[in-house]
Order: structure tokens, then sequence, then C-alpha cells
């Protein structure tokens, strides 16, 4: 479905006098195409649906949040379920390639949507944590991080937290409590056992720390991180900020226990 015949031909900005009804007729062109599309339950759950504009006239149009607020209402009023949690996000110039997309309006106006359960199932079990240098030791060897099962992974001393003053907590990525070797035991013991989680958010990995994690009352964290300039430190100073890791990130934790943050996309 096109709409080039919305203003008759591709209009000058001086030529559009009635922009509240433009900015209706671009919402109805868009949700005729919604309504147009199958969603099912094997389409995953659709995050975001971004709006893609060339022509800086129809930018000075829709990239507003009057016009954002109007097509969810649209979307609500029309009862199409699989976009009402959507965000809606409106960008200047056309879509690559690569992406999936529909044109509403011939090289002005297309449209693409953001499949949560395909970005997941894409970075399923592509990230991974081990113990670097031999800086502690993991009930495991390594874990492998399924974001398909969740999108938290907690970080701690034990499988559960062992201080039964605090919240009840299994970890995901355990540091062994029951280590044998002196030495590696002495480094283990610097970790908390409600120490940090791992964060999947937004096609990323995000560090953050707890209370328990981060000084001056808890234990330390930190993200080391190598550049050309050799390797940087960025510690985690409180229990709110997130930081998103890279490939090859090593996580301090207590200043002794040592992982590696791998993540191949």
């Amino acid at each position: 479905m096109k709409i080039g015949n919305l203003f008759g031909r591709k209009p000058d900005a001086s030529q559009i006098d009635n922009a509240v009804d433009a900015k209706k007729s671009i919402i109805n062109a868009l949700l005729s195409r919604f309504k147009q599309l199958r969603f099912n339950e094997g389409t995953g759950n659709i995050r975001q649906v971004t709006i893609w504009v060339a022509d800086p006239v129809y930018i000075r149009l829709i990239k507003n949040d009057e016009f954002v607020t109007g097509l969810h209402t649209e979307i609500e009023n029309h009862l199409i379920t699989a976009l009402t949690k959507a965000e809606i996000i409106v960008r200047m110039g056309k879509p690559s390639s690569k992406i999936q997309s529909s044109c509403i309006l011939e090289d002005a106006i297309w449209f693409s949507f953001l499949i949560e359960e395909d970005v997941r199932k894409k970075m399923n079990g592509k990230a991974r944590v081990s113990v670097a240098g031999g800086r502690g030791s993991m009930m495991k060897k390594s874990y492998d991080l399924f974001v398909t099962e969740r999108m938290v992974f907690h970080i701690g001393r034990g499988e559960f937290e062992a201080n039964k003053e605090r919240p009840f907590r299994e970890n995901q990525i355990a540091i062994n409590d029951q280590e044998k070797d002196k030495t590696i035991r002495e480094l283990n013991y610097h970790v908390s056992g409600t120490h940090a989680d791992l964060i999947y958010d937004n096609d990323a990995f995000y560090l953050k720390a707890t209370p328990y994690g981060c000084r001056p009352d808890g234990s330390k964290t930190a993200v080391i991180r190598e550049g050309t300039n050799g390797s940087e430190e960025f510690e985690l100073r409180d229990s709110e900020s997130r930081f998103r890791l890279r490939d090859g990130d090593k996580i301090e934790l207590g200043g002794a226990v040592m992982l590696l943050f791998e993540c191949k996309e």
C-alpha cells in the first residue's frame, strides 16, 4: 500500500497546510498495513516498531511525541495486541538491506519490527563466563548464558546465598564455596554470596553490582578492559549503575577473583 497521493505529489515543507491531517493519513496507512500482517505465538514478542523516514518534510511531521502517542493510541483502539507493548521510534534515513522492512510511501517512509525472541535466540548460548588466569574457581569450569531461559544471571559465592540474614538467592554463576585448594579458597572468600548480576538487555550484556558487591560497604566489583594503550579498570561504585560488557572483558570480584566474559555474536 502506498500513500504517495497523500499530498498529490511530494510537497515542499511550505506546501503542507494541514499537518494534523497529514499525520492522520500516515497513521492510517501504517494501521492498514499492520492489520494485514498475521501475528501469532511463533512470531515472538515485537519489542520495537521503527518508522524510517528518508524525506526531511516527513521527518518534521512525524518525528515527535505527538505522532508516536497518536500511533500508540490507534494501535490500542484497533486491538492490534501484538504491537500494544512495542516501543515506537522514528529514525531519519532508509533501512539497510539487512533489515526486513515494508514501504508505505515510495522513497520516503518504511516500517520494520524488532522481534525480541529472534534476537534472544540469536544470542542464546553465545556468551560464556570462565575463570581467568587461575584467579579463583567456580562450581563449573564455565557457564554458558542462555538468554531464552533467563535475562538476569546472579553472580556470587556458592550456589545459594549462605547468609540467612539476607534474602534467598540462587547464583547462576557460582564461585566455588567448597574449594579444597587453600590459596584459591582464600581468593574465593573475597566474593559475597550476593555479589553482582549479569543482565541481558537491548541486545547486550551488562554488569551490575549489588550493595554487597560495591564499596565502601561491600566488596569490590570492577571490569578490566584491554585497549590499545593497555588495560583500564572500571569499578562499579554503586548498586544502581550498569556497565556494558564487551567480548574479552575481565570481571574482578572482591579484588581477588577474576572472570573472563566472552560473547561471540
